[in-house]
């Protein structure tokens, strides 16, 4: 091995080590959003209670946590719209592995916004998470709201194009579930809390392997390129 090829190789792979210890990802990281453009008008997916119009029916909507660590989650923003006889409870859930919600990880108190008029565009409502929610990356989790006793309001769908899996119940709280498969996701946001030192991480499992094995490839083809023009 010559001189230059040694140089390349040190190089290299400590561009590699580099990525793989890379640090927090900047505080206040989204961990998954479709409202790039504005939540569509009074149109939806309907959520009610036990004894409203409707029927029970609790909706379930699906994101993941791609390209990112262990993350702690700081709020979730939903658009809903025309909140009749009740408030919206929302959950962090987990995947049952068979395209369903399955344990549930925690409980979001509503702690801003407020309903729009039917026929208004919906405004977004803030539910804050408890502090030790935490994430891991690479992972599929669900939101999913529901309200009690005679209440109903309206998810709006979200205005991208973004679909996702989607689940809803009609028995009672967390199930049991009925896939709706890929469908077009009701708008929401799922921030990351903005602590210290504690931000999203690059996940090794998602994104530095790949890299490495880009370096070791690129390492191999000028060796071999060397030791032939040699």
């Amino acid at each position: 091995m010559n001189l230059t090829s040694s140089f390349l190789r040190t190089m290299v792979m400590g561009g590699v080590v580099a990525v793989l210890s890379a640090g927090p990802a900047a505080a206040g990281t989204v961990i998954f959003s479709d409202l790039v453009n504005p939540p569509q008008c009074s149109i939806g997916w309907t959520v009610s209670g036990p004894t409203s119009p409707p029927g029970e029916i609790e909706l379930a909507q699906s994101f993941n946590t791609d390209g990112l660590g262990p993350t702690t989650v700081g709020c979730v923003e939903a658009a809903f719209g025309f909140i009749q006889n009740g408030t919206v409870q929302l959950g962090l859930y987990a995947c049952d592995g068979a395209g369903c919600p399955g344990a549930l990880i925690a409980c979001l108190p509503h702690t801003a916004g407020s309903s729009s008029a039917f026929g208004l565009p919906a405004t977004l409502t803030t539910y804050t998470a408890p502090p030790s929610t935490v994430l891991a990356g690479c992972t599929q989790y669900w939101v999913v709201a529901s309200t009690c006793s005679n209440a109903f309001f309206e998810w709006d769908w979200n205005n991208c194009g973004t679909v996702g899996r989607d689940a809803c119940s009609q028995t009672g709280p967390g199930g049991p579930w009925h896939s709706n498969g890929v469908v077009l996701l009701g708008a929401f946001q799922v921030n990351a809390a903005p602590a210290a030192g504690g931000a999203p991480e690059i996940d090794s499992d998602c994104a530095t392997i790949p890299l490495a094995l880009l370096a070791g490839a690129a390492i191999v083809a000028f060796d071999r390129r060397t030791r032939r023009s040699g």
